[in-house]
């Protein structure tokens, strides 16, 4: 998931609206690659090349909200100053989305808001990538909940 076009594992519903997406990620223990990544995410298509905007953990702990505003444009990303946080939050707002985290109190913190012209219905879930084409990724995700705004 980078670059101008994406393969990853997804699990997804077709909404229309204003939504928002939240989960708990976990990575299993032991080592792993520092770029695979746990999303959530809104896509225009399930074609490779289509806009999208996610929010994503990394197995390094790193979280971005990554985003490519037209089909076959290149993918963008704002890093979170936040690291390791494993509650996350992707809103759609019309075409702005916006990445949160959650503080352990359970607060909810927005890091960044872009905007990517979607219409109509959106593909909405989550993903999980390895970022290596001969790599495996898994991930938990639970308490996964989606709130139409």
């Amino acid at each position: 998931m980078w670059g101008a076009a994406d393969a990853f594992h997804f699990s997804w519903v077709k909404l229309s609206g204003d939504v928002a997406l939240t989960a708990d990620v976990q990575f299993p223990p032991g080592p792993l690659a520092p770029l695979e990544k746990a999303v959530l995410i809104f896509r225009q298509s399930l074609d490779p090349g289509s806009a999208y905007a996610d929010v994503a953990i990394h197995a390094d702990g790193h979280i971005t909200l990554q985003f490519r505003s037209t089909a076959g444009g290149q993918t963008a990303d704002v890093t979170a100053a936040q690291h390791g946080v494993m509650r996350l939050r992707i809103e759609r707002a019309g075409n702005g989305f916006t990445a949160s985290t959650a503080s352990a109190d359970g607060k909810f913190t927005a890091f960044s808001t872009q905007t990517v012209n979607m219409s109509g219905p959106v593909y909405a879930g989550i993903g999980v990538c390895a970022h290596d084409a001969q790599g495996l990724a898994t991930v938990s995700f639970s308490n996964v909940t989606i709130d139409r705004r």
